[in-house]
């Protein structure tokens, strides 16, 4: 597996659905790898026809994998690691896999929320926030958001 690519979990949530609608348009290059912890392909090429009509010509592989949602995604080497956001606060908060995974993650880890239900004031949707610790990793993530942030035009 190459970092080069993006890789995003799905479980066939509406969460999911806009998590990977965000790694197709992030992919742009680089080959999408959509990963479902799981047995249910229908999960994975339903998210793989998402992904093609969101970013017509970009590069799908998927496949599903044996192990927690967390497990499986770590178990990935990408450019980037991208979650949909799960909690039971109305998705205010990531969910316990979204933690998990960015907690010990090698790469930036993207969690997305869907802009249909995002709680709080509108001029707060849309943000990209970054979690740093003081640690030398901690410039590299703030490169990574910055980026992301003109990228998105934030």
């Amino acid at each position: 597996m190459s970092r080069a690519s993006v890789v995003v979990g799905v479980d066939g949530s509406p969460r999911a659905t806009a998590a990977v609608e965000w790694a197709a348009r992030a992919a742009r290059g680089r080959l999408l790898r959509i990963v479902h912890a799981g047995r249910d392909h229908a999960v994975v090429e339903a998210a793989a026809e998402v992904a093609r009509r969101a970013e017509p010509g970009v590069r799908v592989v998927g496949s599903t994998v044996a192990g927690t949602a967390a497990e499986v995604l770590l178990r990935h080497e990408a450019s980037v690691l991208i979650a949909g956001s799960h909690s039971g606060v109305s998705g205010a908060l990531p969910g316990s896999t979204a933690l998990r995974v960015a907690a010990n993650a090698e790469c930036p880890v993207v969690v997305v929320r869907p802009v249909v239900d995002e709680p709080g004031p509108a001029e707060s949707r849309g943000l990209v926030v970054a979690g740093v610790d003081g640690s030398a990793r901690s410039e590299a993530v703030i490169g990574f958001a910055v980026a992301e942030a003109v990228r998105l035009g934030c």
